[in-house]
Order: C-alpha cells, then structure tokens, then sequence
C-alpha cells in the first residue's frame, strides 16, 4: 500500500494526488505501517507535501510516533531529561 501511495498518479479527475496519496498512506499506516521517520524523509512525497491532507497525516503520524516511542523506550526518555 505504501508504493501505491508513493507512486501512483491521479485515479480519476476528481481526486488531487494528495488526496490520493493521503488516503493510501492512512492505509499503510492503520493496516501495520506507521512509519513516520520513512514518510518524513521520502522524496517520493515531496510532490505533496506542502499539501494540506499530508500536512495533517504527517502531524497525526508525528504524535503517534512520539506516543509509541515514549511507551517503548520510557528508560530513553527519562535519560534526556537529566541531560
């Protein structure tokens, strides 16, 4: 679903390749791919992202990531508080 979301055009006339893009990345990240790190670096998304449904993904994907992080690494966390 992520190389559908990365590489696909436009389905149809109705459809910007944001909003696309966006709709299949949603998928990727609810079906086992919440990649925010990947998502963040990709140049194949660099066509949308100034577009406002990325803007929004991306900002949804950045709290998940820290949340998720937080509870997987809470030693890690604490640590860079000290510092």
């Amino acid at each position: 679903m992520y190389a559908t979301a990365t590489t696909n055009r436009r389905p149809s006339s109705r459809s910007s390749p944001a909003e696309y893009s966006s709709v299949w990345l949603r998928e990727a990240a609810a079906t086992g791919f919440p990649c925010y790190s990947l998502f963040a670096r990709d140049s194949n998304l660099d066509r949308i992202r100034s577009e406002p449904q990325f803007q929004s993904f991306m900002t949804e994907m950045e709290k998940q990531s820290t949340s998720l992080h937080a509870a997987l690494f809470p030693v890690s966390r604490s640590l860079t508080r000290q510092s």
